[in-house]
């Protein structure tokens, strides 16, 4: 049986919104990271 796990959403992609995709993503989380302006 595999596991689905739903995307953690984060706001913003700051120094601490980028930090905190990096990790979740670092650590087997899907990631999807919202920016207002185009990266």
């Amino acid at each position: 049986m595999t596991k689905d796990i739903a995307p953690v959403h984060v706001i913003g992609a700051g120094m601490a919104g980028s930090e905190a995709a990096w990790q979740l993503a670092s650590a087997g989380c899907p990631v999807v990271l919202h920016e207002m302006r185009p990266l």
